[in-house]
């Protein structure tokens, strides 16, 4: 990101009054502000522009919440845009559903207030990523390898560079990993 850029937060969401409230937190907090009131209208924004994070809800029109980010994780140039969820129903079954798919929030609309949703957001925006090799003699690496279905020497299946786990921390105490190529960014979990 340039130096000078002021970050873009992307909010997705139906509800007008919810995507008013937030943009007008999130630009208060000195974000850059996109709107959009589904999966549809937020994944042609995210493919098509730099944004810094995505601010999505669920249950949406045309594209609900977690097709959107299916997609989001499908296209190379959106993998790593951090997401966060915001539920209105709370069910934990979206929760896991959601960071499942690799989400690196999800918020209970009306359980945390504005100034807790905009700390985390902005946290998650500004999580450090690090890829760490690993030592592919041993069990344990071994062990996963062949649980997760990793793929054959731990390369890459596109491009053949050896896979890394990458760790992103999103709050002091705390980190998302996922295995990745380096090189061409592909997820294998």
């Amino acid at each position: 990101m340039e130096k000078n850029r002021k970050q873009k937060i992307l909010i997705v969401d139906d509800d007008e009054q919810i995507r008013s409230m937030y943009s007008e937190l999130f630009r208060q907090s000195g974000l850059g502000v996109i709107e959009r009131k589904d999966g549809i209208e937020g994944l042609e924004v995210a493919t098509s522009e730099e944004v810094d994070g995505i601010f999505t809800g669920i249950i949406m029109p045309r594209m609900n919440g977690f097709d959107f980010v299916k997609a989001l994780k499908e296209y190379k140039n959106t993998v790593d845009i951090p997401i966060i969820v915001n539920s209105h129903l709370g069910r934990e079954e979206d929760r896991t559903a959601m960071e499942k798919l690799g989400v690196n929030d999800f918020i209970i609309r009306g359980l945390i207030s504005p100034a807790e949703i905009i700390r985390r957001v902005i946290n998650v925006m500004n999580a450090e990523a690090y890829f760490f090799k690993v030592d592919k003699e041993s069990k344990d690496v071994e062990r996963f390898m062949r649980e997760q279905r990793m793929p054959d020497g731990f390369l890459c299946d596109e491009c053949s560079t050896e896979l890394a786990i990458k760790l992103k921390t999103t709050d002091k105490d705390y980190f998302r990993g996922s295995v990745r190529c380096p090189s061409c960014n592909k997820r294998f979990n």
